[in-house]
């Protein structure tokens, strides 16, 4: 069944051949897609970067198996949305593993692509410990584009001096936190339960002034807990209570479009 037929003269459906592309059938309507939603919106400063699913039930060979989901199997697209209202500018499919060129850097290629038309116009971008990179942030930094969010404390490039170490907790109390910074970059560790590490060049070390964020005790008291200012934007702009985030919960007429996109390119 054609659904799109021009999609043949630009994308291959043969495997193994170039320009293959494993959802031909629908590039074109995707592409459309993603022209109009970016041509009829216009984003504010803030903006996240994390991945969404859609549940599917037809056959197709990048469908993600989730077990803790009401929906088993599952599309997984990147997306870039707004970090207020939870609107999704642009958007990725991801296609799963490639055979014999396995890809070494995702976390850094889907960001590059998802922020490709927003250099120089100073946004805010939070991500979680995935994307987060201390190399990364120094390159969108030099496009103007400001990074926060959480990150390993393992990834290459972060400063083992913020690292929480068993012993060093013995000396410190809920809510202390240790940070290092290198030009606009700012690295921190922070004691909550457990260790937590942040990444900012959107906290310069000059206004790296300490915050604070609301947390329960063992019998449901809430107590305000100092932390470092960009760890508290994280919690807030990029957190897990974002309105796009697992679903199109704010994009519903998109997500049903692209469900019914996969159907029949199934």
């Amino acid at each position: 069944m054609e659904i799109f037929p021009p999609c043949r003269q630009l994308y291959s459906s043969t495997k193994g051949t170039e320009g293959y592309d494993k959802i031909y059938r629908i590039r074109n309507y995707l592409t459309m897609l993603g022209e109009n939603i970016r041509r009829e919106y216009q984003l504010s400063r803030e903006i996240s970067i994390d991945e969404t699913m859609i549940p599917h039930k037809g056959r197709l060979s990048y469908k993600q198996y989730i077990k803790n989901k009401p929906t088993k199997w599952l599309i997984k697209l990147w997306v870039l949305s707004e970090a207020t209202t939870g609107y999704v500018y642009r958007f990725q499919v991801y296609l799963g593993k490639v055979e014999g060129n396995p890809e070494q850097h995702l976390a850094k290629r889907v960001v590059r692509d998802l922020t490709i038309t927003e250099a120089n116009k100073n946004h805010h971008l939070y991500m979680d410990n995935f994307y987060c990179d201390p190399h990364l942030f120094k390159e969108l930094l030099d496009k103007k584009i400001f990074c926060c969010g959480t990150v390993k404390f393992n990834r290459k490039g972060f400063p083992q001096e913020v690292v929480i170490t068993k012993e060093r907790q013995k000396q410190m109390r809920r809510g202390d936190y240790l940070w290092r910074c290198d030009g606009q970059l700012v690295a921190s560790g922070w004691l909550d339960k457990r260790p937590v590490y942040h990444l900012s060049t959107s906290h310069p070390p000059t206004t790296n002034e300490p915050t604070t964020v609301a947390r329960r005790e063992g019998r449901g008291e809430r107590q305000s807990l100092q932390c470092p200012t960009g760890l508290s934007e994280v919690y807030g702009w990029g957190g897990s209570d974002r309105p796009n985030d697992k679903e199109f919960l704010s994009f519903a007429e998109v997500k049903k479009g692209l469900e019914k996109a996969f159907q029949l390119r199934t």
